[in-house]
């Protein structure tokens, strides 16, 4: 039983090791193994904790069959491996913890993107575009000349 904290060392390894694993996934564009919300009502369902939780166990699971049976097609079998370092370098509650804030992180990170995606639809359909370029235009000196 391991009881001391992880040394810089093991901390590096594991951070590494994380980065690997949500470097694959992003390529895919993947949250987490089995985890791609499609659209912002999906995305807004989600629970980071449950879904980080879920996703854990369906990767030691596909973890697990993929050395049972290497050539098995499960889905996410890109990145397994490298969920296999991730999980072997890190403690388990490390693990959890990482793919519930990566979750946290992509939903707010989707959350505002359409939010100001939403904000530039409404400023061009209404004209407040064209009324922010216009009090934003340099002035003349005949209106700085009234001005003073």
């Amino acid at each position: 039983a391991h009881n001391m904290p992880p040394t810089r060392d093991e901390r590096e390894r594991c951070t590494a090791a994380r980065d690997a694993y949500f470097a694959c996934l992003d390529a895919r564009h993947a949250w987490l193994h089995g985890l791609r919300p499609a659209g912002h009502d999906q995305v807004l369902a989600v629970d980071p904790p449950a879904a980080a939780t879920a996703a854990v166990a369906a990767a030691r699971a596909a973890a697990r069959s993929w050395v049972a049976s290497p050539s098995a097609a499960v889905p996410g079998a890109e990145c397994r491996q490298l969920f296999t370092a991730f999980e072997d370098a890190c403690l388990p509650s490390w693990v959890l913890h990482f793919c519930t804030m990566r979750v946290k992180d992509l939903q707010r990170q989707h959350v505002v993107e359409h939010a100001e995606s939403r904000d530039r639809q409404r400023a061009t359909a209404d004209g407040a575009s064209a009324f922010w370029e216009k009090v934003s235009a340099p002035q003349s000196q005949q209106q700085r000349d009234r001005l003073s």
